[in-house]
């Protein structure tokens, strides 16, 4: 008896030092969490302990193999996680660590990831565009890092590595790239020299027609009109069935104050299009026509464009209605839980009085399928939902 008591005493103290070791590490995790340093700022022992602490050994000659096979921050996390089962409230812990150490220990290596966190400040998510001097150099720097990279001055053009970026932003960083040249030429910010630069060495690596057409619109706004003049007829000759490239040529001599001209090639966009395809192009090159038929007071010619292409003009306008709506809608998931240090009281929130009309009640059903943690993002990061909206 006496032994099997104290065998059934040691089984108790294992239990008791594995309950305490696992205690330890929730409390440094959660500690290592809550620091306002951020992952950037810790040591790299104090990652390499956060991991361990997880149950993941990581060190420098893995992390680098991992690096050059695998490419991507994601990837490593990934590999981490296999043979575990991470509570869901650390998950996002391996991806964060993989970012921070890959600067460390795999310098001279590219990901994505990495370059958007070091590069890309958040004010690209929420402020689309400069509108004053020292926003428009803040963009400036984000655009100019992206160029040096897939644009280097030794001539090289890496479209595979500009791709990369755009799956991995978050947003749409091509869209964001190529409506920039025309926010810094804007007078209020009065980066003319940066814009043309932009688009001259945007363009062998992504659309050339969009980068060289607003190049055209860059020069004419600031005044240049000889060189705006050049750069529309090289586009023509380069781009012979451009759609893009005679919409913005029109662009051009619409601003220079040469409607007739502007016109010749709103319509030769429109053309171009065609009438079975309810295209962007053939949108754009309809509003333009409608535009200069109303500056120019001719009604009718108006009507009868605008009348011929009604169900174009709907659907378009429509369905960016439906995308507005659709992005103010987004929203927390809906399983997002609050946070643990979260102040919360059973005050009702105090606010202006506000009219409620009285509303048949309505059921709300979920338009989409949910999207389960380890699903791709919705929002096409190409990360994880977890490690992505749901973060």
């Amino acid at each position: 008896m006496a032994k099997k008591g104290a065998r059934v005493a040691k089984k108790r103290a294992r239990r008791r030092a594995r309950r305490e070791e696992r205690l330890l590490a929730e409390a440094r995790l959660a500690a290592f969490t809550r620091d306002d340093k951020g992952y950037e700022g810790r040591t790299t022992g104090e990652i390499v302990g956060a991991l361990a602490a997880l149950g993941i050994e990581a060190t420098e000659p893995q992390f680098r193999e991992l690096a050059a096979a695998r490419g991507k921050v994601e990837a490593i996390a990934e590999a981490w996680e296999q043979g575990g089962d991470l509570p869901q409230k650390w998950e996002h812990i391996t991806y964060f660590a993989a970012r921070a150490l890959w600067p460390r220990w795999a310098p001279d290596l590219f990901a994505p990831e990495v370059f958007l966190h070091e590069h890309f400040p958040d004010l690209l998510l929420f402020d689309e565009f400069p509108t004053n001097r020292e926003a428009g150099r803040a963009h400036w720097r984000a655009a100019r890092a992206t160029l040096d990279l897939v644009a280097p001055p030794d001539g090289t053009h890496r479209a595979d590595l500009f791709e990369q970026l755009d799956v991995h932003a978050g947003y749409d960083l091509g869209w964001w790239m190529g409506e920039l040249p025309t926010a810094l030429a804007d007078p209020e910010v009065g980066m003319v020299a940066e814009a043309v630069e932009l688009c001259r060495r945007m363009a062998p690596v992504s659309e050339a027609e969009h980068y060289l057409g607003a190049l055209g619109v860059v020069l004419i706004e600031s005044g240049q009109r000889d060189e705006a003049y050049q750069q529309v007829q090289e586009n023509l000759a380069r781009f012979p069935e451009g759609v893009w490239v005679r919409i913005k040529a029109g662009d051009v001599y619409a601003r220079a104050g040469e409607p007739v001209r502007a016109e010749a090639l709103y319509r030769e966009a429109y053309d171009l299009t065609d009438a079975a395809l309810p295209s962007r192009e053939r949108y754009d090159a309809v509003q333009r026509l409608l535009a200069l038929y109303q500056a120019t007071d001719r009604q009718n010619e108006y009507v009868t464009l605008a009348a011929a292409e009604s169900d174009l003009i709907q659907e378009w306008e429509l369905g960016e209605d439906a995308d507005a709506d659709e992005a103010d809608e987004e929203g927390w998931p809906e399983d997002e839980p609050w946070d643990d240090d979260e102040e919360t009281s059973d005050e009702p929130l105090q606010g202006p009085e506000v009219e409620v009309p009285n509303l048949p009640p309505v059921t709300v059903r979920r338009s989409v399928p949910k999207v389960g943690r380890n699903d791709p993002c919705p929002c096409g990061s190409g990360k994880k939902y977890k490690r992505c909206c749901a973060a």
